[in-house]
């Protein structure tokens, strides 16, 4: 079995895909700036994912918490989706560098967290930039799919 099909240069290097920009930022000829987004891998999505999630103990209606037939607590994953948005964006986003200190410095930004907000502060620009970058990284939540729906197409092909 040859293994050089698999070999691909392109693997190695970060895909960057070009977006429209936003009518607020124009240059002198008055032309909207594009902006620029590298394709994050599956597994720096995911550390991102993780990082803005957390177990959480189950309970009942009664505030009672609940146990699996093994006596363990039955425990419920919560991810901050809004603040592992604004982490994608900033790490995916490269033009505008959001993580840039001359930009954080002009909008008094303490830390990156605050960028995405400080730049994209008329809530129609942020979800553009956020859905616009969703689509690019292939993770759109309107396409999204559960591990468990993946798990199922596997099991039936």
């Amino acid at each position: 079995m040859d293994m050089k099909y698999f070999m691909r240069a392109e693997l190695k290097q970060d895909e960057i895909v070009e977006i429209p920009g936003i009518e607020i930022f124009k240059d002198e000829k008055g032309k909207l700036i594009p902006f620029k987004v590298k394709v994050l891998g599956t597994e720096e999505v995911n550390d991102i994912r993780k990082a803005f999630s957390k177990k959480r103990i189950v309970m009942d209606e009664k505030g009672k918490r609940l146990f699996d037939k093994l006596g363990r607590p039955v425990l419920s994953d919560e991810t901050d989706t809004e603040a592992a948005t604004r982490r994608l964006v900033v790490e995916a986003l490269i033009y505008p560098d959001l993580k840039d200190p001359e930009l954080m410095k002009f909008y008094e930004a303490k830390d990156v967290m605050e960028m995405p907000f400080k730049l994209f502060k008329n809530p129609k620009h942020w979800a553009y930039v956020s859905n616009a970058v969703a689509e690019v990284l292939g993770i759109n939540s309107d396409e999204a799919v559960s591990d468990d729906e993946l798990i199922n197409e596997a099991k039936n092909s």
